[in-house]
């Protein structure tokens, strides 16, 4: 096991839990100014865990075998254009980091973990402010992107994920009682309800639900009913979220069918079956941006993998029903939406996640 100095992995677990993010571009380096699409390719600035790798890995075998598959396809993916090799790439993120973070001893890993979770703290806490501070000054409705007048890129797409992973993290190390549990459960749960992303929400309620907040859900309803007498504005944006998390149509039906029966018919095509075609197909689901992009062959190895792990997870854990629940509902739900696990900040916070449980008795 590695020994390293308690403050650099502070300084890294805290790296985790910021959305804080490198472009690199044509013309070099930058920070995002939008939340949305960048020119460029975006990373995290979590890949500095990649430092961690020992070496000694690449003595195993396994480790031997992964890497020249690894190395073999992004040579091809480069030769093509360098689209799969990238996306590969942003794939194999989530298997680095957790391997790095594997490899800490639990004296180690827990000064990763406070770091993130006093990075979340501080996180939540600006962030509420500037939507507060939005109140007097704007449009409480625009200010989920923003803190201040930081850009929070991802803000609709990975970033109110993070954070239901971090208030888990957090659930477990203070404790359902502590003032910073409570604190980020309604926190968090102010923000998610701004940014109205229905799959963060449902996965926020389902923790809240997992760790027997039962009160939970008698306040939220006095707060919907004290902000109809003393602001309307919020109460409209609770109202506005509300309805769109739970509508999972629209006037055209299921907000998913299109991308899904797009991705269905690129795989008609023999030969994109087969191999893929290379590219990102926005299928809005894992499994079918997988299929598409690398074909059946390199897919199946791919999920080959991700199946390893996380049924050595649920092992180590000693199959214990909360992690179990919130990680299957996190693949079941999240994965069959969206893509995120190829995104770099998602992958580390979930990574962190799961060391940090995997761990959990041996920190006490």
């Amino acid at each position: 096991m590695l020994s390293l100095n308690k403050n650099y992995l502070f300084i890294l677990g805290s790296l985790v839990a910021m959305p804080l993010f490198l472009v690199v571009g044509g013309s070099g380096f930058s920070m995002p100014t939008t939340y949305y699409e960048v020119e460029g390719v975006p990373i995290h600035f979590n890949f500095l865990i990649l430092i961690l790798f020992p070496f000694f890995y690449l003595r195993r075998i396994k480790v031997i075998l992964i890497i020249l598959f690894s190395w073999a396809y992004i040579t091809l993916g480069m030769l093509e254009g360098g689209d799969r090799a990238l996306l590969f790439l942003q794939q194999m993120h989530f298997f680095l980091i957790y391997a790095c973070l594997k490899n800490l001893s639990p004296q180690n890993l827990i000064h990763v973990v406070k770091g993130f979770l006093v990075s979340l703290i501080l996180l939540v806490s600006v962030h509420l402010a500037s939507i507060i501070y939005s109140l007097f000054s704007g449009d409480i409705f625009s200010a989920g992107p923003y803190i201040f007048d930081f850009v929070v890129y991802q803000a609709y797409l990975t970033y109110p994920l993070v954070l239901v992973i971090g208030f888990y993290i957090a659930l477990q190390y203070f404790g359902l009682k502590s003032i910073w549990a409570i604190f980020l459960l309604f926190g968090i749960f102010f923000i998610e309800i701004i940014l109205m992303r229905r799959v963060a929400v449902m996965l926020f309620l389902l923790v809240t639900f997992l760790f027997y907040y039962k009160y939970f859900y008698i306040l939220l309803a006095l707060i919907f009913v004290s902000l109809g007498y003393i602001a309307g504005e919020l109460l409209e944006v609770f109202t506005n979220s509300f309805d769109r998390v739970t509508s999972l149509t629209d006037s055209t039906g299921f907000t998913r069918s299109m991308t899904w029966n797009r991705s269905l018919g690129y795989l008609t095509d023999i030969k994109i079956l087969l191999f893929g075609n290379g590219v990102h197909n926005h299928s809005h689901n894992f499994f079918l941006h997988s299929l598409t992009t690398n074909g059946v062959i390199v897919s199946l190895i791919l999920f080959y993998f991700y199946f390893s792990l996380f049924r050595k997870f649920f092992k180590n854990i000693n199959y214990r029903v909360k992690p179990m629940v919130f990680i299957s509902a996190l693949i079941l739900i999240d994965w069959n939406l969206n893509v995120n696990i190829y995104q770099h900040y998602y992958s580390g916070s979930l990574a962190l996640l799961m060391i940090y449980l995997s761990n959990e008795k041996k920190f006490s």
